[in-house]
């Protein structure tokens, strides 16, 4: 009787299950890129883990490039269909990385407007804009003949919390940006270095029985990625305005309250150059003025500094009055520089009306105001405090 019912549970069970698909028969997509091509259309490049990847999601077994064109993602996965012997699978989604020319055009808009929740794309995915194009981009990721979108994960999360000096966007936030309002996002700049000798370009020369830097010249860089992050693309909503270094982006990430740690060189009259490490205390913003045609902002920032190498020799009680006092007004002459690059931009990425909306009494009379247009004329002072943290 028991397996009776059992049987029947599994008949019905089968029968509930419409267009079942083989696991075996899924090609999962690690990171998806998106090219303009001249006259508009869209140029879509897929990378896969290979079959050798684990089955945990884990993205170090290898990779394996596609691509095609197409109206939309949707067009171009239909080209794709007949002669791919698998169906794409985003679950496991890491990276977007979009063109500079896309990102520009504000091509991403509508990317996300075609309900990519239909095809289960991850929204913890971070976004990558890419010079000159997100399909080279990608290529430098599979350089090393695996999949690499984990260590690239890795190697710009580590770079963000130990240096300052990259951004990290998910999806998510750029559409809480974007549908919101209160501020805007900047992504990280990616690029294509094809000098840079690879570690499987080493491991090759190594196997054939020859110097894995034979080939190398001094001053070449060698080892790791041939993409990688190199700043920041600052955005208008949904569309690329401009673009800050890695220094800059620094600056904009202690303005923005998302720095951690780092080293700034700074170039002064009575030290030469002197190289300065922080790690952050403290930061706020604070709305000191609303007028009908902007707002006035000061943000505080609090840091610990380490004076790691000094042009010319000082005592201790020489760097200790010079962190107070000029020090800290370099820095803040720095942060207003590229608060005023943002502003050009019209890319709130100091996250100025998520402090200022807090002052309104209701989302109508916030979306009334039109902040994008007062940012244009808001002005923002800045506090910096340098203290010596203790031995």
């Amino acid at each position: 009787m028991i397996g009776l019912i059992l049987l029947a549970v599994i008949l019905l069970l089968g029968a509930g299950c419409l267009d079942p698909v083989d696991i075996e028969g899924y090609g999962y997509v690690i990171s998806l890129g998106i090219d303009e091509l001249d006259g508009g259309e869209l140029y879509f490049t897929f990378m896969l883990q290979r079959e050798s990847a684990d089955s945990a999601g884990s993205s170090d077994g290898g990779a394996s490039i596609i691509a095609e064109k197409g109206a939309n993602i949707y067009d171009a996965i239909n080209r794709l269909e007949g002669r791919i012997p698998f169906v794409l699978d985003f679950s496991r989604m890491n990276f977007m990385f979009i063109g500079e020319k896309a990102a520009k055009d504000g091509m991403i808009k509508g990317i996300m407007g075609e309900n990519l929740e239909s095809l289960r794309v991850r929204l913890s995915a971070v976004v990558m804009v890419c010079e000159p194009d997100a399909s080279t981009v990608i290529g430098g990721l599979a350089a090393n003949n695996d999949a690499n979108i984990t260590k690239l994960q890795s190697a710009i999360t580590q770079d963000k919390y130990l240096t300052g000096m990259v951004s990290v966007t998910t999806l998510s936030r750029m559409l809480e940006a974007c549908n919101e309002g209160r501020f805007d996002i900047c992504s990280a700049l990616g690029s294509y270095d094809e000098t840079i000798i690879t570690d499987m370009k080493q491991k090759k020369s190594e196997e054939d029985g020859e110097d894995p830097l034979k080939d190398a010249e001094k001053g070449q860089s060698i080892g790791g990625l041939q993409s990688g992050a190199t700043g920041s693309a600052l955005f208008d909503g949904w569309v690329m305005t401009g673009k800050l270094d890695r220094r800059e982006t620094m600056l904009l990430n202690i303005a923005a309250g998302e720095f951690k740690e780092g080293e700034l060189l700074l170039d002064t009259e009575r030290f030469g150059t002197v190289t300065l490490q922080f790690r952050i205390i403290s930061n706020n913003t604070e709305v000191t003025g609303i007028y009908d045609n902007g707002a006035d902002f000061l943000i505080k920032v609090r840091l610990y500094a380490t004076v790691r190498t000094i042009g010319t020799g000082a005592d201790k009680d020489e760097i200790s009055s010079w962190l107070q006092d000029e020090a800290s007004e370099l820095i803040e002459a720095e942060l207003e520089k590229v608060f005023l690059k943002c502003r050009e931009a019209s890319c709130d990425a100091a996250r100025l009306g998520t402090a200022l909306s807090k002052r309104f009494t209701s989302a109508e009379s916030w979306e009334q105001y039109d902040w994008k247009e007062k940012y244009k004329n808001s002005q923002v002072s800045f506090r910096v405090e340098l203290t010596e943290p203790a031995k």
